[in-house]
């Protein structure tokens, strides 16, 4: 018995060797630790959050699991997403400047449902032309409905031209470091001028958008400012003047393309689509149906936050293609994951 006992625990390279019994047993607790690990509070949650991650967090296009500020999680509220399109020609003689995110009122603190403007470079910023969204709830409602842009991500897609060439002409664009007063310029060339001197936009050509689409993520400045609710005012500015501090505004410049002779300007010029995907999120008062629409939801934590708010500004909210960051990643998965990394989650 003794020498049968040594035989079975004789001490092998890595350590004693095990018999039959101790594989039994270590068998026995790994079954136990999965188990304990499927029934671990929190456990699906947890994963949920790695997912939303893995998908670029502040894109809702990508991600379309919506997930709740930390100071929101016991706050019901409805999520309402909007896609907005945008179609634009390239001019032969002047710039497009598109410039998109969250406007508030001048007179109050409060939301408007104007999420950007748009003007050639030679034209002033008193005559821009807003963009509007037109599924948020009606500004008639006024005090009796709340809101905040949680979300939004634009993507840029060029459709070539009438004539099937290869399309000619760049495109500027990029996630700005602070918010923007339209106010403070005279024309749009004057902010082509600035944004291409502090180098918050990046070029691409229009053959690689025709490929590629290019994304762009925007990302919390102000992280009070982000996380609350306003009224919705009941009259829109008709002419944007001032960006919100809640989230980075987003930049797009079409760069003029001038026509060959003997080529009309309608088959030679370029077509751009421009999207915005924005997700609001609204909190309804004194009507008890549309207060049937609040629920809760998984919030994120702050560690999360800040770690993509960080990845976010060090590529300039810049997603190529696909949704890779910055001349790296190709795939959604693999920009979610830079992201998810940087954030600690991965």
């Amino acid at each position: 018995m003794n020498s049968q006992w040594r035989n079975t625990n004789r001490q092998g390279k890595n350590g004693p060797r095990a018999g039959p019994a101790a594989n039994q047993k270590s068998a026995t607790v790994a079954r136990r630790q999965r188990r304990k690990g499927k029934q671990r509070k929190g456990g699906a949650k947890k994963n949920h959050m790695k997912r939303v991650a893995s998908g670029a967090i502040f894109c809702p296009d990508i991600s379309s699991r919506h997930w709740a500020c930390p100071i929101h999680r016991t706050t019901p509220y409805t999520v309402v997403k909007e896609r907005i399109v945008t179609n634009i020609a390239t001019n032969a003689t002047e710039d497009n400047v598109v410039l998109l995110g969250p406007i508030f009122s001048l007179s109050a603190d409060q939301h408007t449902t104007t999420v950007g403007a748009r003007g050639l470079s030679g034209s002033n910023t008193t005559v821009a032309t807003p963009i509007v969204s037109t599924k948020l709830p009606a500004a008639s409602y006024g005090s009796k409905v709340r809101l905040r842009l949680h979300r939004f991500s634009v993507t840029v897609t060029c459709d070539g031209n009438a004539i099937g060439a290869v399309p000619p002409g760049h495109i500027y664009a990029g996630t700005l470091n602070g918010p923007l007063d339209i106010a403070q310029f005279t024309t749009f060339a004057d902010i082509v001028t600035y944004l291409q001197t502090v180098n918050q936009v990046h070029g691409r050509s229009a053959k690689s958008c025709c490929d590629k689409p290019m994304r762009l993520a925007t990302h919390p400045l102000d992280r009070l400012d982000w996380a609350q609710f306003r009224i919705l005012n009941s009259t829109n500015p008709t002419v944007p003047t001032r960006f919100a501090d809640t989230l980075a505004p987003v930049a797009i410049i079409i760069k003029k393309q001038s026509i060959p002779a003997g080529v009309l300007s309608g088959d030679y010029s370029v077509n751009w689509t421009i999207t915005m995907h924005c997700e609001w999120t609204v909190i309804f008062g004194n009507d008890p149906i549309l207060q049937a629409t609040h629920s809760y939801h998984p919030a994120a934590s702050e560690s999360l936050i800040d770690g993509a708010t960080r990845a976010a500004q060090s590529v300039g909210g810049f997603l190529q293609g696909a949704g890779g960051v910055l001349q790296g990643a190709e795939s959604a998965l693999e920009a979610g994951a830079a992201i998810a990394r940087r954030a600690g989650v991965l």
